[in-house]
């Protein structure tokens, strides 16, 4: 095969490419992809004679780019970004007939605020759309969504990300629950009341945000209060 014709390539190929820069993995990057790991490794095999090089070389924990797979990731970026732009230029979306993978970043419980219905809804239209739901972590939101890893981020508006268009989707509200014989039971909840109180606080994951600060709730910044531990 002649590695400098343009025919060697296809669109597949380098949505495969960009999904192994992306993952680092051969499995993770068929399931970022939908499609198995033989027609990943295929496609990937594809690739090493077109660019006549590795690529992508096999470790104890996944794949890594070698230098020519990194020199060519911002080029295969732009070229899939410019093929997004003409298929879905002067396009109205439809919902309809639209095939897309949506990545979503969010929590359990904004997944079972939302997906049930708009689940049912795509189901209603017969709608090919998939959702991908991607769990928060130490990982920073703002950077996948800039580098087009996530579509969507459900998150607490704890502030307005300036650099990105968002909206209001629910309002929701602390709880805290206590035994029914409790001292406090049936009292009116105040932010003195709150800090007095020994808490047990759970948390399944560290929270993802679009910034890179961490913030306390209730805000004690010039009330000189504190959570009683």
């Amino acid at each position: 095969m002649n590695r400098r014709d343009i025919r060697g390539l296809d669109i597949g190929m380098l949505r495969t490419f960009d999904a192994l820069m992306r993952e680092k993995s051969v499995s993770r990057a068929a399931e970022r992809l939908f499609l198995s790991q033989p027609a990943v490794s295929a496609s990937l095999n594809r690739l090493r004679e077109v660019f006549d090089d590795p690529l992508f070389t096999r470790t104890g924990h996944g794949v890594l780019p070698t230098e020519r797979a990194h020199a060519l990731a911002p080029q295969v970026q732009k070229v899939l970004a410019g093929l997004a732009g003409l298929l879905e230029a002067d396009q109205p979306f439809d919902p309809a007939s639209s095939n897309r993978i949506f990545r979503i970043a969010g929590s359990d419980h904004a997944s079972r605020m939302l997906l049930p219905a708009l689940s049912r809804t795509l189901i209603e239209l017969g709608s090919s759309i998939r959702l991908v739901w991607v769990p928060p972590g130490t990982w920073s939101l703002a950077e996948h969504l800039h580098k087009g890893e996530l579509d969507l981020a459900v998150i607490a508006r704890i502030q307005t990300p300036r650099e990105f268009e968002w909206q209001v989707l629910y309002e929701d509200s602390y709880v805290y629950v206590m035994r029914k014989d409790h001292p406090r039971a049936g009292e009116a909840v105040t932010l003195d009341s709150f800090c007095e109180v020994p808490q047990v606080f759970r948390a399944t994951a560290p929270r993802c945000s679009t910034t890179s600060s961490t913030r306390r709730w209730p805000p004690a910044a010039g009330s000189g209060l504190r959570r009683s531990p």
